[in-house]
């Protein structure tokens, strides 16, 4: 008898032990995975500080910009601007934001920092800051101010609070949706981010609302909304039975195996959509005019045996079939054994590089199986004048003497914004480099653009 209680009492001692060390195994992770959690929050609350501080010398750069008066200051202050709202995109890319899409917010850092480039270049060029400058430049400046404020004083709850990375992370989730929304940060009064707006970014991103467009020549601008080139005056919309025909026609095929898909809208032209072959062939008829906008044929090919020639004169005569004649080939680029030659429009000897379109040559039977005339469409002018202010020999001493020219063409070029200018494009060879192309404004005589041109077995690349 004993034996059993002392068998007994030892039994009950293991037990007992091993779930003492079970316990302290239980809390000894339990408390690695909060130092784990509080660890990582380390980072995002940094994150957090250093997009506020990015803000700040923003705002101070801007406004120092409001006072420069000679074009190296305004590069100085350039440059750090686009240093700064660089830094700030990057620090929102790491923050635990993944359900909040902040369009407006990325591109306020993107629209600042090329704003700003572009008033140090009109610097450079002896061109005029006008007062809608100045006005763009202060309103930008103080969207830094206020966005800089928001998140400092956010970052001053996280780090009072102590947040671990799980509740700093659930306090970024998207409050919308939600019926019992996380407190995320006190307003004025205390109130809760249910009351005030969702959380902190949901609100940077609701602020943009009202903010005034921002217009400039660049790419991240604001959309001034263009009148329809004159082109377009005379030309009525046709019937969809009509765009069929010219579907029909451009796909060669027969009207009965063509199938209208709908109606869409592409680059602001209104589109019918038809297809053939069970969705194989896709076509975009633009309704103004009967235009063809695009066109994919999704065939298998086989082994090339068209050659580059082949494939240009297959390409002119589709775009001659199509009403479009009169273009230059620009470049051509191997795709399997696809070739995706690009043309631009030649009028009056001026070659006009916004008027681009794509064709896409099958190497083994010569089929044209695809076409793109966004570019084309959308940039497409009657009447273009080229003018120049300079001759061509002035533009030629702007010239590197490291480049010997081969060749000089008048063309016009486009900005990022958008905006068209002539210039006189100087073909040149490099010892170093190959081929580089120089553009200089005929107009102001400026260097606007330099492009390295490789020619290689894969097709003809531009830098």
């Amino acid at each position: 008898m004993y034996i059993k209680k002392r068998w007994l009492i030892t039994s009950i001692s293991f037990v007992v032990g091993g779930l003492l060390v079970l316990m302290g195994f239980v809390i000894s992770f339990y408390c690695s995975g909060e130092n784990y959690k509080t660890t990582m929050s380390y980072p995002q609350k940094e994150n957090i500080i250093s997009l506020a501080e990015s803000l700040e010398q923003i705002d101070y750069s801007l406004k120092k910009g409001s006072y420069a008066t000679t074009p190296y200051q305004a590069v100085i202050l350039a440059a750090n601007v686009l240093l700064e709202t660089g830094s700030a995109k990057e620090d929102l890319q790491h923050l635990p934001i993944y359900d909040l899409a902040l369009e407006k917010t990325a591109k306020y850092l993107s629209q600042t920092g090329e704003f700003v480039f572009k008033l140090a270049e009109k610097g450079i060029r002896g061109e005029s800051i006008t007062e809608d400058d100045q006005n763009s430049l202060r309103q930008l400046s103080e969207k830094a101010t206020e966005l800089a404020s928001e998140l400092r004083n956010f970052s001053v709850e996280v780090s009072s609070e102590n947040y671990d990375y799980d509740t700093l992370a659930e306090m970024l989730k998207s409050q919308s949706d939600k019926n019992d929304a996380v407190p995320v940060m006190a307003g004025a009064a205390g109130e809760t981010s249910a009351e005030n707006g969702g959380n902190v970014f949901e609100r940077i991103e609701a602020s943009f609302e009202d903010f005034s467009p921002i217009y400039y020549d660049g790419r991240f601008s604001d959309v001034i909304e263009r009148e329809p080139d004159e082109f377009w005056n005379d030309k009525e919309i046709v019937t969809k039975e009509k765009a069929l025909d010219i579907a029909a026609y451009v796909m060669d095929v027969s009207l009965e195996s063509v199938k209208f898909e709908g109606e869409t809208v592409q680059d602001d032209f209104e589109c019918y959509r038809f297809s053939a072959q069970n969705g194989d062939k896709e076509i975009c008829i633009i309704k103004q005019g009967g235009y063809l906008y695009s066109y994919n044929n999704n065939i298998d090919i086989g082994d090339a045996v068209k050659s580059e020639d082949e494939a240009v004169a297959i390409a002119e005569k589709f775009l001659k079939k199509i009403g479009l004649d009169g273009m230059s080939v620009y470049g051509r680029v191997y795709n399997g054994n696809i070739m995706l030659l690009t043309f631009v429009s030649e009028k009056n000897g001026v070659l006009i590089y916004p008027e681009k379109i794509t064709v896409g040559v099958a190497l083994d039977k010569g089929e044209i199986v695809s076409f793109n005339g966004s570019d084309y469409w959308t940039n497409l002018k009657l009447n273009r004048t080229f003018t120049s202010s300079i001759s061509q020999d002035e533009a030629a001493k702007s010239v590197s003497p490291e480049l010997l020219v081969k060749n000089v063409n008048k063309v016009f070029m486009i900005s990022d914004g958008g905006n068209e200018y002539p210039c006189y494009e100087f073909v040149t060879e490099s010892e170093r480099d190959g081929q580089v192309r120089v553009y200089i404004n005929s107009e102001t005589g400026v260097e606007e653009t330099i492009i390295l041109v490789s020619e290689t077995d894969e097709g003809t690349f531009f830098y």
